[in-house]
């Protein structure tokens, strides 16, 4: 059995990477998802549909990789946007947004357990506005 545990093992190391890249994408991806929010507020047309998309990919993903509250914080996010239906946003829903997106970035230092992850999202000035 050494070569199927030798193919677990490069299985486990490629999920890993993969795992890693994900997580370092993400103070990326929460700016665009922050910057799309600030577009929503300002009116710009389809921006509602597009943060919604980003939430649901943000929860697949996540969960696909065992980041479970990160993908509990962005499925919340997206049943927020579905419940909105447009991309008109009244400042209170857009207040909730943002504390997601906060709540998001509290997620991923607790799952991806990296304060450099919480540096980095600061870096990428992601914070209600």
């Amino acid at each position: 059995m050494p070569v199927a545990n030798d193919m677990t093992k490069t299985l486990e190391r490629r999920l890993h990477d993969l795992r890693e890249r994900f997580v370092g994408s993400l103070p990326e991806r929460l700016a665009t998802m922050a910057e799309t929010l600030r577009q929503c507020q300002d009116g710009v047309p389809q921006t509602g549909g597009k943060l919604d998309r980003q939430f649901h990919t943000l929860a697949g993903t996540a969960g696909t990789y065992g980041l479970h509250s990160i993908a509990a914080a962005a499925v919340d996010g997206e049943d927020a946007c579905g419940q909105l239906g447009g991309d008109s946003i009244e400042e209170f829903d857009a207040r909730y947004l943002w504390s997601l997106i906060e709540e998001l970035q509290y997620a991923i230092a607790m799952d991806a357990g990296a304060g450099e992850q919480r540096a980095a999202v600061s870096r990428f000035g992601v914070s209600a506005a």
